[in-house]
């Protein structure tokens, strides 16, 4: 099986150190801490499957992956999120902007299992 190419936007810093050390050996971990930089690595890599912080500073991640989705509409979308922000959240589903919502804390092996079945599908 190929390496996936996962995208993970956070505006903390432990947040995107402790994904990465979750999943570099497993996927091919590419970082941002900004919606910005988010959009600048999706024009630079083949990416498959981005997972986004709900709250950030400039953006939602709902928002985020909104503004993604013409240019980008093949990737797996994924929204995590620690506030309950669930009406938003299901509009976005329901709207197909949103593949998959996770719970902060995130759990490594629920992740990762949620991964590998929303990808093989």
């Amino acid at each position: 099986m190929e390496q996936l190419n996962i995208l993970f936007v956070d505006d903390e810093l432990h947040n995107l150190n402790a994904f990465k050390s979750a999943f570099r050996r497993d996927y091919i971990v590419h970082l941002a801490d900004s919606a910005n930089k988010g959009l600048e690595i999706l024009t630079r890599e083949s990416i498959q499957i981005i997972i986004t912080d709900q709250q950030m500073p400039d953006i939602t991640g709902v928002e985020f992956l909104r503004k993604v989705i013409p240019q980008y509409s093949n990737t797996l979308r994924m929204v995590l999120s620690g506030f309950s922000d669930s009406e938003t959240i299901a509009q976005a589903i329901k709207d197909k902007i949103v593949h998959h919502f996770i719970n902060k804390p995130w759990d490594k092996q629920m992740l990762k299992s949620l991964i590998e079945k929303a990808f093989a599908k």
